[in-house]
């Protein structure tokens, strides 16, 4: 266990650099602000699961034309 401890993860910090996040942390203080950003507030639509699933399997089915209208318009310029 104290080898896998020991061992560089990614994404690991150095004892230098958290002390430096502490400090940073410490030395900084909280301010109110009146500019609180708000959310638009959307109405919610319920929807059923057969619809939810037909609007992803159209999406799906544009992208897919327009993948391979693409790559058709892609091959076609290669082959001139």
């Amino acid at each position: 266990m104290d080898g896998f401890l020991d061992t560089e993860l990614p994404g690991k910090l150095e004892d230098a650099e958290i002390q430096r996040l502490v400090m940073l942390s410490q030395a900084t203080e909280y301010q109110r602000s009146e500019r609180v950003p708000v959310k638009a507030a959307e109405a919610f639509e319920p929807r059923s699961l057969v619809s939810i699933a037909m609007d992803a399997q159209r999406r799906r089915d544009e992208e897919m034309r327009a993948a391979a209208a693409s790559a058709g318009a892609s091959a076609m310029s290669v082959a001139a």
